[in-house]
């Protein structure tokens, strides 16, 4: 590791508001590096460090000349007589360092920086050294980790899981419950659409007992990544702001004025429904997704994977209830020269118990941002062996992750 550049600092400044700013430390970057810190105070102190694609003329105390063209990379709050310790990637920027005091008393601090030669290109946030207030530097080899977890957190990751309920049935259909059809889903042409969202009660409303707010998540034009809160109207269709390519998810978010400890829920079923313009003039065909009167949260059996993003799952938990004998199918659908192509994932025997299996199954969304091509989703679908005869109730959860395809 090749050392550029280094400076120490030590400094007092007093009144609250007083920052610092270091233009020793100001200089282009023009290759991946990284920004070594290392800050000492007996108070907290906050550390910001700002990049630029244009050259700083002089920074003093103070000073803004040029400071409007800086961005704020990173903010660091610092608390006072701790070990601060913090490697941080720079790439080809125009780099200045400021420290703001938040006290009301003179405040004395010390910071030694270095911007060292590395042999990666930093990814995010995740590529730095872990704070340790016992001086003991955690580290990780940049291009071996799959998950990186920092203060709890999955970074560049999310988790996901996806719940789908209902019954067999005696052909093929979406695992689903009461008002969900199977076949409306998929929009031939695979555009984002006028998009309305309405309860089958008048009390999901402002004022009654009911939901009055619903959160709503998918994914847009060219699976751009949406996500929107609806006030409920009970009875009536309220448009949505968002045009919407599919719906992942959704759930109540807010309860309506007169709502009790009672209810927490939605009364009656939320609808949410996509207009087809290419059929029936423009009518609301079958609902995207439903929450079921009481549920809070939609049971929905398809997930259409954002824009540059990719699903793994990695478990299916299965609890089932079936006097009739029945299968569970995972499958994959591929958006290709304008018609979506299915691949069967996996296919479950179902039981009357509980199930857990481990898997690994890839699903990724479209890689370019102004065309559909290659988008992915997945369904859950069930259908029974043979006539059906008795009682069926089945909830399968998928469990996995969700991360950019260039992490």
């Amino acid at each position: 590791m090749e050392r550029i550049k280094k400076f120490t600092a030590t400094k007092a400044f007093g009144a609250t508001g007083n920052n610092a700013y270091f233009p020793q430390s100001s200089e282009y970057i023009s290759h991946s590096s990284q920004l070594n810190i290392c800050l000492h105070s007996s108070e907290n102190l906050t550390l910001k460090v700002f990049t630029s694609n244009h050259r700083y003329l002089t920074f003093g105390n103070g000073s803004t000349n040029n400071f409007d063209k800086y961005e704020i990379h990173r903010t660091f709050n610092y608390t006072g007589d701790s070990n601060f310790f913090k490697h941080i990637p720079i790439k080809g920027k125009y780099l200045m360092i400021s420290i703001d005091n938040p006290n009301s008393t003179t405040t004395t601090f010390k910071i030694e920086t270095t911007i060292s030669n590395i042999p990666y290109v930093p990814l995010s946030k995740r590529d730095e050294i872990i704070e340790s207030k016992e001086l003991i530097h955690l580290s990780r080899n940049t291009t071996n980790w799959d998950i990186d977890v920092k203060d709890d957190k999955l970074e560049g990751y999310e988790s996901i899981e996806i719940t789908a309920k209902g019954a067999l049935s005696t052909v093929e259909a979406l695992l689903r419950g009461a008002g969900l059809n199977d076949d409306g889903y998929f929009d031939p042409t695979n555009t984002a659409l006028d998009t309305t969202v309405k309860s089958n009660i008048a009390t999901d409303s402002s004022g009654n007992i009911g939901a009055l707010k619903v959160l709503i998540k998918g994914t847009g034009a060219f699976g751009a990544e949406l996500s929107e809160e609806i006030t409920l109207q009970g009875l009536t269709d309220i448009s949505t702001t968002n045009d919407w390519r599919a719906i992942n998810t959704m759930e109540v978010s807010d309860l309506g004025l007169n709502a009790g400890l009672g209810l927490q829920y939605n009364a009656g079923d939320i609808i949410i429904k996509q207009h087809y313009p290419q059929l029936s003039g423009g009518v609301a065909q079958d609902p995207m997704c439903v929450i079921e009167a009481g549920d809070g949260i939609a049971h929905n059996p398809i997930f259409d994977v954002p824009y540059n993003k990719i699903l793994y799952i990695t478990k299916i938990s299965i609890h089932s209830f079936c006097e009739d004998v029945g299968e569970i199918y995972i499958n994959k659908h591929t958006f290709n020269n304008n018609k979506w192509i299915r691949k069967r994932l996996k296919t479950i025997n179902l039981h009357s118990s509980h199930l857990e299996l481990k898997t690994l199954l890839k699903i990724k969304g479209n890689t370019a941002s102004n065309s559909n091509e290659g988008a992915e989703r997945l369904t859950i679908t069930r259908k029974s062996i043979n006539p059906l005869t008795g009682t069926n109730h089945i909830t399968v959860s998928l469990y996995g992750f969700m991360k950019l395809v260039n992490l």
